[in-house]
């Protein structure tokens, strides 16, 4: 998702500044673009009391020109479609951030302990984890998942390294990818499963110790909400066009009959935790072992 995706103008549609041009970020999982003031925190950015324009483009039919909003498959925005949205600067409203923080130790870390460690999978206790990926650890997601070129994403040697968005989707794309969550392999491998529909009751409670100092927590913590989209999950057209990009398996890996929450897919919240977690530069803290909590 590049700058040159939108354009941001004065009420005269003069395009703003350079220095004021905004990031543009894609949530892959409420499937949202979100653009962010590139200030300093405390800096303004866009002046209060002053109307603006946001125009969507549609990229010329040269494949070479990457202005413009494209889909994986690199299908274009429908140009009959409104493109533009108007608005108007209002005053601040408090400080708080639009999106809550998450913590490795209790929010993420058990989620990759119940539902992406079992048996032969990601676990690194016991056998081989799968494709060398280990989720089981704090240890673990730092030097198998992050900045690592996932093995489905390899077009190059064994050491492949990542490497940022280009015009081929997924290309050398990094497992974990700090602060890109839309350059981040693993989103896209759980975004291939369908939604959760077997109701196999409440997840194990785990207790995972956090970064020194701090007390032992019962994980998860209790789901949020931060975004609720009209359409939380793909649907089997969209699943379809990115299973032909994503190879392999959604995961967690698929299996016949349901009779645990591990065995389950992962829920919206548990996406969109992931995803805040990577947003947020994927922060690893030395959680300890997750166990079932007493």
């Amino acid at each position: 998702m590049l700058r040159q995706s939108v354009v941001l103008t004065d009420a005269n549609s003069q395009p703003v500044t350079e220095d004021n041009a905004p990031i543009v970020t894609y949530d892959p999982v409420a499937r949202t673009v979100t653009l962010a003031s590139p200030k300093a925190p405390g800096v303004e950015w866009l002046k209060e009391g002053q109307p603006y324009k946001l125009f969507f483009l549609v990229p010329p039919d040269d494949e070479a020109d990457d202005r413009g909003l494209r889909a994986i498959d690199r299908a274009t925005l429908d140009p009959n479609q409104p493109r533009e949205i108007a608005f108007y600067v209002g005053p601040k409203n408090g400080v708080s951030r639009a999106e809550p923080n998450v913590s490795f130790c209790t929010d993420v870390l058990p989620i990759f302990a119940l539902k992406c460690s079992q048996g032969t999978c990601h676990g690194g206790r016991g056998a081989q984890a799968a494709a060398g990926l280990v989720l089981d650890s704090a240890s673990g997601v730092t030097h198998t998942a992050i900045g690592r070129v996932a093995q489905g994403a390899n077009t190059g040697g064994a050491a492949a390294p990542p490497e940022p968005p280009g015009k081929v989707f997924g290309v050398n794309m990094p497992i974990v990818d700090p602060g890109n969550p839309g350059n981040s392999w693993l989103l896209y491998k759980v975004e291939l499963a369908p939604a959760p529909v077997v109701d196999a009751g409440p997840p194990p409670r785990l207790a995972c110790a956090g970064p020194p100092g701090a007390p032992a927590s019962a994980a998860p913590a209790p789901d949020y909400f931060p975004l609720v989209p009209a359409a939380p999950y793909a649907d089997e057209i969209e699943r379809g066009i990115l299973n032909d990009y994503v190879l392999g398996r959604e995961m967690p890996y698929p299996v016949a009959q349901v009779r645990s929450p591990t065995e389950q897919a992962l829920t919206f919240q548990e996406r969109e935790k992931i995803r805040l977690w990577i947003a947020q530069r994927a922060p690893v803290e030395a959680c300890g072992g997750c166990g079932d909590a007493p």
